[in-house]
């Protein structure tokens, strides 16, 4: 929902599936595994239910990976849902 509402933002997630660190790319709503295959079905979750968010980075968008723009590095999941709930 955040990056619906901040479309010049994007969210670049590290988190731990059954012990591999995997990375997820949100931009616009949109989530899309940098680390294994995405399902073309947008109603599956890229990350599983049992995923941990190890930190989140807020990026300039659109997301170009030669040319990553940070806003904003390492925030824990807690300190991202109490910041940015309302956004």
């Amino acid at each position: 929902m955040y990056t619906q509402s901040a479309r010049e933002e994007a969210l670049l997630v590290q988190a731990v599936v059954d012990e591999q660190e995997v990375e997820v790319l949100i931009f616009k709503g949109f989530s899309s595994s940098l680390s294994y295959e995405t399902s073309p079905d947008p109603s599956r979750s890229v990350l599983p239910a049992r995923a941990v968010i190890k930190s989140i980075d807020r990026i300039k968008g659109p997301f170009d990976p030669s040319n990553v723009e940070y806003i904003e590095k390492g925030l824990t999941w807690e300190s991202f849902k109490t910041r940015f709930a309302s956004a």
